[in-house]
């Protein structure tokens, strides 16, 4: 079988309903989260990118991109923005991180340690891409955009977390352990599903 052809499977109608299907579940999972004692209530862990990670584990790094960006067209559908495309910015580009940390390393790995590896592998890539998105762009733009106040931020997270003293600390004592735990979460549970679905997903 050529490299073409081997691109274009990606396409075949079977395909593209498996990711349209797991796309809209990650979209439906974005509305159904909990919070974290240490943060504040504007963030909540969601399950939506265990979708996103099944997804680049059975049909490989761009299944899960494509997936990904489903998963934010359904949520927009079903829940309009608050946050000016801010938030839906930040959820799609940690989860295009996600889809191609997976997908890569399981494609080269393609066996139990593998796929721990992988999964494994998407806390610290995904922590270190939040790090430095929320650090430069999200929290910034917040401010900039919607006019949040950012000592006010960095109060209210201090009320939370004894921790959070300035911005830099709100980075790496808020936002840092907030995404380890989120997706430690979701990799924890694409550990246990990955065996029973990706047969269904090939």
């Amino acid at each position: 079988m050529t490299a073409m052809t081997k691109k274009k499977e990606l396409f075949t109608t079977s395909t593209l309903v498996k990711i349209g299907v797991l796309g809209s579940l990650g979209g439906l999972l974005v509305l159904f989260e909990f919070p974290l004692p240490f943060a504040p209530n504007f963030m909540g862990v969601d399950l939506s990118d265990t979708p996103i990670m099944l997804s680049s584990m059975a049909m490989g790094p761009l299944a899960g991109v494509v997936t990904s960006f489903i998963k934010i067209l359904v949520k927009l559908v079903l829940k309009p923005t608050s946050t000016g495309f801010i938030g839906e910015l930040s959820n799609l580009l940690l989860s295009v991180t996600i889809a191609l940390t997976v997908g890569w390393i399981y494609k080269v790995m393609k066996n139990r340690k593998g796929a721990i590896i992988a999964v494994a592998s998407t806390v610290v890539t995904m922590s270190a891409v939040a790090l430095i998105s929320n650090a430069y762009f999200i929290y910034p733009a917040y401010v900039s955009i919607l006019g949040y106040n950012m000592s006010d931020l960095i109060a209210m997270t201090n009320s939370l977390n004894g921790l959070v003293h300035d911005y830099w600390s709100m980075m790496f004592f808020m936002v840092v352990p907030f995404n380890v735990v989120k997706q430690t979460f979701v990799a924890f549970l694409t550990i246990i599903l990955i065996r029973h679905v990706e047969p269904l997903l090939k």
